[in-house]
């Protein structure tokens, strides 16, 4: 498998060159899909802030917690172990920036009908908050 970036009108003519190359007698698979950047540190984070806070204001494990919400808002691809296949939730590290936002403005929005308030990094107590939790973060 072959992917490439085109960020210049020359690796745009390389990337047809490339394709005009491939052996008309078998069947390829061409996806085009416009390039976003991978989550960031600071969201990944934030994220694992949350679920630490999170776990010890319901008293659940922080592996439970963080299990919780991925299971109930990312999508499942499918993995393969030892050749069986089974559904699993996409990996945080696997989201680009859009998807991680949605992500943590879907936590919060889920947290807040429990009538829990996650703090943000703009909040003016946002550094003590940080320093509580941030052993938490892998």
């Amino acid at each position: 498998m072959s992917t490439h970036k085109i960020k210049t009108p020359q690796e745009r003519k390389q990337l047809i060159g490339f394709i005009e190359k491939l052996n008309p007698e078998k069947v390829w698979i061409v996806e085009v899909k416009q390039y976003r950047q991978r989550r960031t540190l600071p969201q990944n984070r934030l994220i694992h802030l949350w679920f630490a806070c999170i776990a010890r204001e319901t008293g659940n494990n922080l592996e439970d917690i963080k299990d919780y919400f991925k299971r109930k808002f990312l999508p499942l691809t499918i993995i393969s172990v030892f050749g069986d296949q089974m559904e699993a939730p996409m990996r945080t590290r696997d989201l680009d920036t859009k998807q991680m936002a949605d992500f943590a403005n879907m936590i919060d929005s889920d947290v807040s009908t429990e009538g829990m308030k996650l703090p943000y990094p703009a909040d003016k107590d946002f550094e003590h908050f940080y320093s509580e939790f941030k052993d938490f973060i892998g």
